[in-house]
């Protein structure tokens, strides 16, 4: 796997607020870097954000493991935005994408590399 595939699945950047609940395809996916954009899309789908001013400039990031099923072996708070609601928001956008499908169309070699996602989540940036 290159460098830059395991970069973009090693930390995904989900930003902003969600605006919709539609019901996403999964969508097939033949390497990491196409998984990683199709994850990364359904929990940012996925994520309930307090879209006011108490997201704003917050961060948190979630290290996921998962199995070749895409469920979710474990998560753990890697860094608090400081905001338990917030940060909570976050580990609800990751189960409510679970189980992340894509994993199980990987072979073996990059799915090792890849069964430990973490999540990094932005609130909405204060206009400076």
């Amino acid at each position: 796997m290159s460098n830059l595939s395991a970069l973009i699945l090693s930390l995904f950047l989900i930003s902003g607020c969600a605006t919709t609940d539609k019901k996403l395809t999964v969508q097939k996916c033949t390497d990491v870097q196409s998984c990683a954009q199709n994850i990364m899309q359904r929990v940012r789908e996925k994520s309930k954000w307090i879209c006011d001013q108490k997201s704003t400039d917050k961060v948190v990031v979630v290290e996921s493991s998962f199995t070749k099923l895409g469920e979710i072996v474990e998560m753990k708070l890697t860094s608090s935005s400081g905001d338990s609601e917030f940060d909570d928001a976050a580990f609800k956008a990751i189960e409510s994408a679970a189980p992340l499908v894509e994993l199980t169309m990987l072979n073996n070699k990059d799915f090792e590399e890849a069964s430990v996602i973490s999540f990094k989540f932005v609130g909405n940036a204060a206009n400076k």
